[in-house]
């Protein structure tokens, strides 16, 4: 009986690892897709506002 009990906590802390592993997976994807956001968003807002050149007006000849 007391095998049974001892697998039994084993296969609960297993489970336990698992679920862990994949609530971080879950995580680190939803970071990932978050920073993928603000990057996009950011590079939208430099391309807006001139692209980086600092104040350089571009005259047409």
């Amino acid at each position: 009986m007391g095998k049974r009990r001892r697998r039994g906590r084993a296969q609960d802390a297993s489970d336990r690892v698992r679920r862990l592993g994949q609530l971080s997976l879950w995580i680190f994807g939803a970071l990932l897709i978050l920073f993928g956001i603000l990057y996009a968003l950011v590079a939208v807002a430099v391309i807006i506002h001139g692209g980086g050149h600092h104040g350089v007006v571009h005259h047409r000849i």
